[in-house]
């Protein structure tokens, strides 16, 4: 039979029910600090429906899954109980608050999964209008999941409507025979050659728990370690309903509480002090049971403090520019680097006391393929040639192999590469079977080596594994979305195993990881992806396009994550924290700043390392001279860059041969295998003392003394 809901419910849920709207986006506030919520998570009113698919925390369920995400928005926006049309600063107050499949179109899916099967009354759909690139939809249907495969919902009658005075949200009421599913799913129609969206979705059904009972909570614990709990039992007991609640952090920790809801009260809000726990992931489980044998459990996070953040950022800190150190060789060179130059990775051979490398990718306006250049400050590089070709005809590879040597990373010390137990070298890479720049099906693949030189000179050919390492294209993990970018493996000697941090998808880029034993077999990390788009504690959002390319070195008691994500100052580098290697957290610092040069476009992809205190963060610029790789340092190197530019035609020969001492002295400071920091300031104190003395001190040339303890005296006038 046949429910409908009365007509008059949409216009009493739009103007009537306290939901958020598009001039007064403002959330409910619950009984207790911390966490807003709309009024109708438990709406036990018209009939005793409520909104099956609200979730304004995100945490557990109901779960949402879409097939494509536009960078910019979010797709939990459509269960946060919040509807808003508007656009966020700096163009209003906000809230932004949509999801939009931009840049894609066809028809689109959003998919809702509850914890166990409801019944279904009706679903409402709050299409989000801009006139533009995203119009009101042709049409809005509704699918149920019977088990096996989707089933359209029976006698669908659809009724649009307005939303007060905003034209930019548009109602689609869809109503229909009542199903049973575990699963809803609405299918939206664009216009032709548009893309959809939305602010709000609500799925009306009788709401069935679980476990008696529901609960909501805040993905992550506030600042001030009190946690904020809401929970509302199915039905209401004439009697106190005691709720049994432990916390278990991720040393095995565990606090527990026992807290009491009043008779004849359906919910109730608790306060829970987690302070005693460690940071990172806290699971949660709360029962009605004092043995726990029917409970509900979710997995919370408590953020390191600001203390860890704070101390990592002034360890890896680079706020010199010293500015552009390798560029591709020009359009119409006929060289493999011809047009641009992408991510940097550096590394020295053990053995080799003269130069340190850095493989880099260039692209010729057919593909990727794989450069080595070398350097003996790690300031200025030369080219060396091709370390990586593309595959072969007609091959899943043929057109792309962007390269990434496999290292060990000591922080402090530069990388190596790391020699496998079968004492090889191996390289992962990007690649995929199409012409152009990042076209085709992207994969990831690995190649092998015996060394990265022959006993020649000359530079060792790389063995490929013949099939991908990891391919997305067929579907299997929906995050992934159908693509592999990078990925950069390094050794875990804890756990014997290689761990690979790979970005997927787009619309954002997601970070990801993987675990091998040997570099061609590779299983995806449960909880993937372990970076995503996220709100700061500051409110600005991160990572809406890119969560990408990462360089993992542990420092400290913490594992560092340096990546590239977008931020409030564009496409920069950022790095992330992990006490395990598994969950990660964004600093929201910056890492690097865009100029209005060189890297105005872009100041990502960080390859990241300290020498003799030193420390060099080497990344891709994008800007007004191309696509090529530069640096920012932990020390003003300018004073270098300066004696650089002096020509001998523009002083007197003994000055100049004075100057390059000088230049050579700190050179061999920074490269030194024995060196420090306080030996590398002062060569460099004595090169800034006799460039501000110029030439007038030529009679009394500065000359530096090396005490037995790495000071320096400056004999001369100055």
């Amino acid at each position: 039979m046949k429910k409908k809901l009365a007509a008059c419910l949409l216009s009493a849920a739009i103007l009537c029910s306290g939901v958020t709207t598009a001039w007064a986006a403002t959330p409910i506030e619950t009984g207790f600090a911390g966490l807003s919520v709309s009024e109708h998570l438990y709406d036990w009113a018209s009939g005793e429906l409520s909104n099956l698919a609200l979730n304004p925390t995100g945490v557990g369920f109901p779960k949402l899954f879409a097939e494509y995400t536009n960078g910019g928005d979010n797709l939990q926006d459509l269960a946060d109980g919040i509807i808003s049309s508007k656009q966020g600063p700096p163009h209003d107050e906000g809230p932004r608050n949509r999801w939009t499949n931009y840049d894609k179109q066809g028809p689109a899916f959003v998919e809702v999964e509850f914890e166990t099967e409801q019944d279904v009354h009706q679903v409402e759909w709050f299409a989000y209008n801009d006139f533009g690139g995203v119009p009101t939809p042709k049409s809005v249907s509704v699918q149920y999941w019977d088990g096996s495969q989707w089933q359209e919902a029976a006698n669908q009658e659809v009724t649009v409507g307005t939303y007060g005075d905003d034209t930019w949200i548009v109602p689609f009421t869809i109503d229909f025979d009542v199903f049973r599913t575990a699963k809803v799913r609405v299918t939206v129609t664009p216009q032709d050659g548009k893309s959809v969206g939305a602010s709000e979705l609500r799925v009306w059904g009788v709401r069935e728990m679980l476990h008696g009972f529901e609960m909501t909570v805040p993905a992550v614990v506030p600042g001030d370690n009190q946690l904020p709990l809401s929970v509302t039992l199915e039905t209401v007991r004439e009697q106190a309903q005691p709720l049994y609640i432990k916390a278990v952090d991720s040393t095995g920790a565990e606090q527990t509480f026992s807290e009491e809801i009043p008779a004849n009260t359906q919910t109730a809000d608790f306060s829970l002090d987690l302070s005693s726990l460690a940071e990172g992931e806290i699971e949660l489980t709360v029962s009605l049971q004092e043995d726990f044998s029917d409970a509900r459990t979710v997995a919370l996070t408590k953020r390191l403090s600001n203390e860890v953040f704070q101390s990592i950022y002034e360890e890896v800190k680079t706020p010199y520019e010293y500015g552009i150190v390798l560029s591709y060789s020009g359009v119409g060179t006929g060289t493999f680097d011809s047009d641009l130059i992408d991510n940097p990775n550096v590394f020295a051979i053990p053995g080799d006391d003269t130069y340190v490398y850095m493989t880099y990718v260039g692209h010729d306006g057919t593909g990727y393929r794989t450069g080595l250049a070398r350097s003996t400050d790690m300031l200025h590089w030369e080219k060396v040639g091709k370390i990586l070709e593309n595959g072969e005809p007609g091959a899943w590879d043929e057109y792309n192999a962007a390269g990434y040597i496999v290292r060990d990373h000591k922080w402090g010390e530069l990388p190596t590469p790391h020699v496998m137990a079968d004492e090889r070298l191996a390289m992962t890479y990007l690649a995929s079977d199409t012409p152009g720049y990042e076209a085709g099906i992207k994969r990831a693949g690995v190649a092998f080596a015996d060394s990265i030189f022959q006993p020649d000179g000359s530079l060792s050919q790389w063995e490929r594994y013949p099939d991908p390492v990891l391919d997305a294209h067929d579907g299997t993990y929906p995050y992934e979305k159908g693509t592999i970018w990078k990925l950069q493996a390094i050794w875990d000697e804890e756990n014997s195993r290689y761990v690979g941090f790979y970005n997927a998808a787009g619309g954002p880029e997601v970070m990801c990881q993987a675990y091998s034993e040997d570099l061609t077999h590779w299983e995806r990390e449960a909880t993937n992806p372990v970076l995503n788009q996220d709100t700061s504690p500051s409110g600005d959002v991160w990572g809406d396009s890119h969560n990408a390319d990462a360089d993992v070195v542990k420092i400290g008691d913490y594992w560092v994550m340096f990546y590239f994500t977008s931020s409030p100052g564009g496409i920069i580098d950022s790095f992330a924290v992990s006490k395990d290697m598994v969950h990660w957290e964004k600093s929201y610092i910056p890492l690097t700043e865009r100029n209005s040069t060189y890297s105005s476009t872009y100041a990502h992809k960080p390859c990241v390392v300290k020498k003799n205190g030193v420390v060099y963060h080497y990344y891709n610029a994008v800007g007004s001279e191309g696509r090529l790789i530069a640096l920012d340092t932990s020390i003003d190197l300018s004073a270098l860059q300066r004696a650089q530019a002096i020509s001998p035609d523009d002083c007197s020969e003994a000055w100049y041969q004075g100057l390059q001492e000088k230049i050579t002295a700190l050179q061999t400071e920074l490269r030194a295998d024995d060196g420090s920091l306080e030996r590398i300031q002062a060569a460099l104190s004595a090169l800034e003392i006799y460039l501000d003395a110029g030439e007038e001190a030529e009679a009394q040339l500065l000359t530096v003394q090396w005490g037995g303890n790495a000071s320096m005296s400056v004999e001369g006038n100055a």
